[in-house]
Parts: C-alpha cells; structure tokens; sequence
C-alpha cells in the first residue's frame, strides 16, 4: 500500500469513528475518538484495517502531524 493509499484508509477511519460518536450522541472530545479507535482495533480483521487504526490513533493522539 502507498503512502496516499494509506493516508485515505486512515481517514475513512476516523470518519467512521466519528460517524459511529456522533450516532452515539456522544460529545466529541479526542478522548472519545481515541477509545472509539481502540474499539475499532479490537475487532479489526486486516491487516490494513488495523495498520489504518494506528495511523489515526498516532494522528489523534498528536504522535503524527500530517494534518
């Protein structure tokens, strides 16, 4: 997987993620997201996926600047 391939999966990420808080009506805080994250990489199945939900725990959690 390529660098841009591997920045859109780590965006579709975080879009669920938050899609998934928002439908929770929760408050959206980087604290949520991050657990949401960690929801997500427990049950993650591919490898990519779960390369992906690194990526934007890192990005979340302030690790990677990309944004």
């Amino acid at each position: 997987m390529n660098r841009k391939e591997r920045e859109n999966q780590c965006d579709i990420v975080l879009g669920e993620a938050v899609l998934e808080l928002l439908g929770e009506k929760a408050t959206l805080t980087d604290a949520a997201l991050l657990q949401k994250l960690q929801d997500f990489l427990v049950d993650a199945g591919d490898r990519w996926r779960e390369t992906a939900i690194r990526d934007a725990i890192k990005m979340v959690s302030g690790e990677n600047t990309r944004h």
